[in-house]
């Protein structure tokens, strides 16, 4: 859920005095995305703006488990991604010409969990008698991904048409992975080998915001973003423009 705040006394959107429930907004939508390769399965539900309360809320899932392999574009894989996206555009205007800073106040929570495990990984397809100078290999994977990021920026509509006002941003992709390698090899001698890792990162950015929202993909989070917009005329009938999206993806195992 957001909740929208304004910190310049010399904003007056729609006339209203403030920019507060009920918002008179426009909401425009991407194609959810579902791609589903193997034996992995992926659903959301639209993510959907309440104008009443300023929220937004959305869900997304992927799963990828052990099946029999398929093959895809020439490769065996069994993934999975869905992601969505929402985008906001609420009248502004202002009561002074000139240079305007805009305050985004946003409580965000986030429930959101990933696993990435190693059982269940097929044996390798390997040849264990290459000939001199030859060699076999395969790989098994697995993996999940979680992402969410928002923008905000002013439009002049009725001006130039374009932004008038910088691009503030934050977000997060936490990355969880773990991978199987075999080898087999014969420059004289054959060799082979097994060698198992994995990593997790949390990608944390944001750009003219502050906050705990890229702190982290669970709980409730507080972010508060700054638009500044240029040269704005009184006159002007302006958008704040915001976009929102999340995105999950697992894939499991793939054995090559």
């Amino acid at each position: 859920m957001l909740l929208l705040s304004q910190a310049d006394g010399s904003l007056v959107p729609h006339s209203s005095g403030s920019l507060g429930p009920p918002y008179r907004s426009v909401a425009t939508r991407a194609i959810p995305v579902n791609v589903s390769i193997g034996c992995a399965k992926a659903a959301g539900g639209a993510l959907r703006w309440d104008p009443l309360i300023g929220g937004i809320s959305g869900i997304g899932a992927a799963s990828s488990r052990v099946c029999v392999q398929s093959t895809y574009l020439g490769n065996s894989s069994n993934s999975a991604r869905w992601s969505d996206a929402l985008g906001l555009s609420l009248p502004l205007r202002v009561t002074t010409s000139g240079n305007h800073s805009i305050a985004l106040t946003w409580t965000i929570d986030l429930a959101a969990a990933a696993r990435s495990t190693e059982s269940g990984c097929p044996p390798a397809n390997l040849n264990y008698r290459v000939a001199i100078g030859a060699s076999s290999s395969g790989f098994c994977e697995s993996g999940t991904d979680l992402r969410f990021f928002l923008w905000a920026t002013v439009e002049d509509p009725n001006g130039s048409g374009g932004y008038v006002g910088n691009i503030s941003d934050a977000g997060n992709d936490n990355y969880t992975y773990w991978q199987n390698v075999s080898n087999c090899s014969n420059p004289g001698t054959l060799s082979c080998s097994n060698s198992t890792y994995g990593y997790q990162y949390l990608l944390r950015y944001g750009t003219n915001e502050v906050g705990s929202a890229s702190a982290g993909l669970s709980g409730r989070h507080w972010l508060t973003m700054w638009v500044n917009g240029s040269n704005m005329l009184r006159t002007h009938q302006f958008n704040l423009v915001m976009g929102f999206m999340i995105y999950v993806g697992a894939t499991r195992p793939v054995r090559t």
